[in-house]
């Protein structure tokens, strides 16, 4: 997208990336909603997408609805390299994003249909089906089986360790296992509410799903 931008001798303002969030809510985006304040603050006059669409896959057509009026009051245009410019100002390009924000919404439901469908079939078969395992095990999808991951055992009691019996608050733990250089899984640094997240997890209890 950056070397899109230089090709068409666009100025980049700034890349808003919210990795790992839906875009089914603005509440659920960060970077989303700095963009739309930034789009009210008119610091800039064009969102660069890679389809027209991934601006919002909202479910409520009250926030479509915000969306596209904050585009359209600040005079913000859409550009896609494969689809080409919006400009909601134009009757009919605010017509198509509406159909296309609205293909979008029904796309994604779609496939959280077919994922559900897909999920049931594996609990069926005795398979997991709940994405990366607890830190700590490891699932062979072949055989079906559990096993601890070595390392990240070790580390997992440590913490618990630290935390039940030394009384050790979150944020020291994140602390001294930065301090001796140790990553998380995608090798990132140790935060609160990732440990939080990992001390509360059922799956430890045995309880790997929940109705």
């Amino acid at each position: 997208m950056t070397a899109y931008a230089q090709r068409y001798d666009y100025a980049v303002y700034q890349i808003y990336q919210d990795d790992g969030f839906s875009g089914s809510t603005i509440e659920g985006r960060p970077a989303f909603k700095e963009l739309l304040n930034d789009c009210v603050k008119r610091k800039f006059d064009a969102i660069l997408v890679i389809e027209h669409n991934r601006i919002t896959r909202s479910e409520n057509p009250e926030e479509v609805g915000k969306i596209q009026r904050i585009l359209m009051e600040n005079n913000i245009r859409i550009i896609s390299p494969p689809e080409g410019v919006l400009d909601l100002k134009r009757p009919p390009d605010e017509l198509l994003a509406w159909i296309k924000m609205w293909i979008a919404k029904e796309r994604k439901k779609r496939i959280a249909r077919k994922m559900k469908r897909g999920k049931r079939e594996g609990l069926k078969k005795g398979k997991w089906t709940s994405g990366r395992p607890p830190f700590g095990y490891q699932y062979d999808k072949t055989s079906n089986r559990w096993t601890f991951h070595p390392e990240e055992k070790k580390l997992y009691l440590w913490m618990v360790e630290r935390f039940l019996a030394d009384k050790w608050s979150l944020t020291r733990i994140c602390a001294h296992l930065q301090k001796r250089g140790i990553k998380g899984k995608h090798g990132k640094d140790w935060a609160q509410p990732t440990l939080n997240y990992i001390f509360r997890n059922p799956a430890y209890k045995g309880e790997l799903y929940r109705k």
